[in-house]
This record gives structure tokens, sequence and C-alpha cells, in this order.
């Protein structure tokens, strides 16, 4: 069985993280959220600094936003940094509008291996844990694998929206938490991924 763990970023990862950071600009693939990864590369503690504060309501630094908690994706195996994802507490009038709960992106090396799939179904567990009935993914259009992966977990698309920050057209997947836990928990556990959550 591959052993992965979610977790957030720390300073004891740092070499893994900035790794496939590298990875992305090298691959000249940009990831998800880009105008402010970049900030992992330039600063490491401030970058950790900032996502400790978004956590809280109280300390979060744009009140536009909600409090979220970033984990990235450890393979234990080796202790290889797959990908990251980012997740919001709840959502507010103005980011049900026009953003998201989740949001993810996959090193280039790591893709087509299914652990987009296997995260997807760990952090629905977390939206279980929250009491949130109904999580809220998107992706770009023309992001023909991401959107594959989020249908094949049974996400249903509401509609398509222009992104505020780089106008490309983006889908709005949605999902029942509880009932797509009750579906596929047992084959889930069945299929050789464990997944901790830290």
């Amino acid at each position: 069985m591959e052993k992965l763990k979610l977790i957030k970023p720390n300073l004891n990862y740092e070499k893994q993280v900035l790794e496939m950071m590298q990875e992305f600009y090298k691959d000249e693939s940009t990831p998800y959220g880009s105008s402010w990864l970049k900030r992992f590369l330039e600063d490491y503690p401030w970058r950790l600094n900032y996502l400790k504060k978004s956590e809280s309501e109280d300390t979060i630094t744009d009140k536009r936003y909600v409090p979220g908690i970033q984990y990235v994706l450890v393979r234990e195996l080796d202790n290889t940094v797959i990908w990251f994802i980012n997740t919001r507490l709840k959502l507010n009038e103005w980011l049900l509008q026009h953003w998201w709960h989740v949001w993810y992106s996959i090193r280039p090396k790591e893709r087509k291996k299914h652990y987009a799939t296997w995260q997807l179904f760990a952090i629905l567990d977390i939206y279980e844990d929250l009491w949130v009935d109904k999580v809220l993914v998107t992706c770009d259009k023309v992001n023909v694998w991401s959107a594959r992966t989020i249908q094949n977990c049974g996400w249903m698309l509401e509609n398509e929206i222009i992104d505020p920050e780089d106008w490309a057209l983006l889908q709005r997947y949605w999902i029942d938490t509880k009932e797509w836990i009750e579906k596929w928990k047992i084959f889930f556990s069945d299929c050789g991924f464990n997944i901790e959550i830290e």
C-alpha cells in the first residue's frame, strides 16, 4: 500500500517544496495560483508566516477572503512533495460568485498517476469534519486532464465564469460531501493508497 500524507508546508520540508516549485518553472507549466506561489521561491519563511495568518479570521491579511489551509501531499516512500492544495474553510458571497473552496496543482512529473483523485477524496474528509455539505472546485476550461479528474470523482458542473485575475474561462463544479464519502469510502480504502492528514 502506498502511504501518502497531507501536511501543512513547514521548514522541515523547505527543500522538497522548493524542488517542486522549480520543477513547475523548468517545465514552463504555470502552477495554479502562481501569482503568489513565487513567494515560496523568493522568501519561504515569509510564505509560511502568511499561510499561518491565513488560517484565522483574526489574522488574515486580506479581509475580502476567508480562513483557509494550504497542504502539500507527501509520498512517504521517498519523502517527495507531489503537489499542493489550498482549502477555504467557508465561502463568503463574493468568493461564492468568483472563486472556490478548493484549488490545486500537481507537479509535472507526477501527473497522470491518480494522485489528484486520492487527494480530492482526502480533502472531502476535511470538509465533512467541518460540516460543509457541498464543496466547490474550479479548473480552467482548457485544463482537460483536471476537468476529467474532477468529473470522474462525481463533481457536477454548475456553470462557467471568467476568472477575475487572468480572464481565463473557469468551470465550477460542486459535490455533496457526505453522499460522496459514503458511496466511495470502502472502494478507496481497498485501492492501495493510504492518505493521512496531519
